[in-house]
């Protein structure tokens, strides 16, 4: 083997190398972002929950039809938990 092969087999091994690293790098990342996505999700989940339980009975007006759809979905869960129980 030529040194010349030699080095090209070292400069694609090396390559192989970085991007197995680059790609666990990604990989690791991309779970820290998944796992952000999920904090930010729930927070925004409390907040609508806190902003619902505060001002359902006086909602903003851009925020009415939201609260409405809430409000009838809760009913409608409670309508179905009812005959559950009648079961």
């Amino acid at each position: 083997m030529s040194e010349q092969s030699g080095k090209k087999i070292t400069r694609v091994g090396q390559d192989t190398v970085q991007k197995i690293k680059d790609r666990a790098e990604e990989h690791r990342l991309s779970g820290l972002i998944s796992e952000q996505e999920k904090v930010s999700n729930n927070l925004a989940q409390q907040l609508g929950n806190a902003y619902y339980e505060a001002y359902a009975s006086n909602p903003l007006p851009e925020f009415a039809d939201l609260i409405m759809a809430i409000s009838e979905a809760q009913k409608t869960t409670e309508a179905y938990r009812e005959q559950i129980r009648k079961l």
